[in-house]
């Protein structure tokens, strides 16, 4: 049985749960893919910072939590959606690029609470049809956007306080061109509390 926020975080030396506000929440942060970079840290731009818009982000500090708030995370979920429509052979490129990319999330820097390959997350939720509407080789994807919907289980991750955190994805060598400019979000789901 998991044990409850409170327990977790030791909250009494950090806000007062009495006069805050228990909400199931997501926390989400939208990237855009560019062939030259090879690192994504989510969650490090606030909303309204670099163009940073509501619908990129609902993030309201930074790379930390705000001061006198905790959040629980019980899911870890990923979407997907290309800039444009893919070929047979732009989808095949991308699902090799996910077998070359690993996804970690760490707290105030110290070793990982949760790592795993980007292929692995998105599973059995990558779409596999490809429409016959165009000659061979260029079909195009059926599906705009997949995601993944990843529950912790036992895996407990608390932010609180004003903790550092780093949920970032690594790729070990150059995404293709054709994934220039596709999004890929990253969405935190828990228990938030905040006095």
């Amino acid at each position: 049985m998991k044990r409850t926020i409170q327990e977790l975080t030791n909250s009494s030396h950090v806000y007062n749960p009495d006069a805050g506000q228990n909400l199931w929440w997501p926390a989400y942060d939208r990237l855009t893919l560019d062939p030259a970079i090879n690192e994504y840290v989510y969650f490090a731009t606030q909303k309204g910072a670099n163009n940073k818009k509501l619908s990129d982000t609902n993030w309201a500090a930074g790379g930390q939590m705000p001061a006198n708030t905790a959040i629980g995370i019980e899911y870890l979920n990923f979407y997907y959606t290309p800039a444009a429509q893919k070929t047979s052979e732009e989808y095949s490129e991308l699902l090799t690029a996910l077998t070359t990319a690993s996804f970690a999330f760490l707290i105030n820097d110290k070793s990982p609470q949760y790592q795993r390959p980007l292929d692995a997350i998105f599973g059995n939720c990558m779409p596999l049809n490809i429409i016959d509407a165009a000659p061979l080789g260029q079909q195009n994807l059926s599906q705009a956007t997949f995601n993944s919907i990843n529950e912790l289980h036992d895996i407990e991750i608390v932010l609180a306080g004003q903790c550092s955190f780093t949920p970032t994805i690594i790729w070990d060598t150059q995404i293709p061109d054709s994934m220039e400019g596709d999004k890929l979000m990253l969405e935190m789901v828990g228990e938030r509390i905040s006095g």
